[in-house]
C-alpha cells in the first residue's frame, strides 16, 4: 500500500511541476483543476479515500506552489541580469 502511494504521489508531483510551467492562466487553471479531480479518483482506489484525498491534494498543492515560486525567482533573475 505504501509503495502504491509513493508511485501515485510521484506521478502527481511530476504533473504538478509540468502544469506550473504552463504560461496561459486559463490553461494552467483548467489543468490544475483536472489534476485535483484526478487526486479524488486516485483516492477512491484506497481503503480510506477521505483521508488519502487530502494527502494527495496537499502533495499537488505544495509541488505546484514550489515550482511556481522557483519559476518566479528564475524570471526575476533573468530580468535583473
Amino acid at each position: 500500500m505504501i509503495k502504491k502511494f509513493i508511485e501515485d504521489t510521484s506521478v502527481l508531483r511530476i504533473a504538478a511541476v509540468e502544469i506550473a510551467g504552463v504560461e496561459d492562466d486559463t490553461e494552467r487553471g483548467i489543468a490544475l483543476t483536472l489534476l485535483f479531480e484526478a487526486c479524488g479518483e486516485i483516492a477512491l482506489t484506497y481503503a480510506r479515500p477521505a483521508g488519502v484525498v487530502g494527502l494527495l491534494t496537499d502533495v499537488v498543492a505544495m509541488e505546484f506552489q514550489g515550482e511556481r515560486q522557483r519559476l518566479r525567482v528564475l524570471v526575476g533573475l533573468e530580468v535583473a541580469a
